[in-house]
């Protein structure tokens, strides 16, 4: 009897090379979630990893790759956390993908008053929750 495996590795970029990065500190887990998508990545990809808050531990990650459909990301969470953790999680990327347009064009304008900005080379990590 023969068997045949096909191994699929997976690499996870560091959270500083993430594009988007937010965290949310639940009564019994942290979730942080993560895009990583720029020129650089070949495949754009959400990352999402589920920590116990006591231990600290690492319990659960997930990959997800988009599709152009809108909603895609929220129905991936809310299958994955739950409705109220999806809830708060998807406000949290729309809020900093709101943050860095606006960022960018205020780039782009040179900025209200006439200094440049530093540009952020990855993604700012927030983290709302109860602690």
């Amino acid at each position: 009897m023969h068997c045949q495996y096909t191994w699929h590795t997976m690499s996870v970029e560091k959270a500083e090379s993430a594009a988007i990065r937010v965290v949310w500190r639940g009564p019994v887990f942290h979730y942080d979630l993560r895009w990583y998508g720029s020129a650089d990545f070949i495949v754009p990809v959400w990352w999402i990893g589920l920590t116990h808050r006591e231990t600290e531990e690492l319990a659960h990650t997930e990959v997800f790759h988009p599709t152009a459909v809108t909603g895609d990301v929220f129905h991936w969470l809310l299958s994955l956390v739950g409705p109220d953790v999806a809830g708060r999680l998807h406000s949290l990327i729309e809020t900093e993908f709101a943050v860095q347009a606006a960022t960018a064009q205020g780039a782009q304008n040179g900025g209200r008053d006439g200094r440049r900005r530093r540009r952020r080379t990855s993604g700012r990590r927030v983290a709302v929750g109860p602690d």
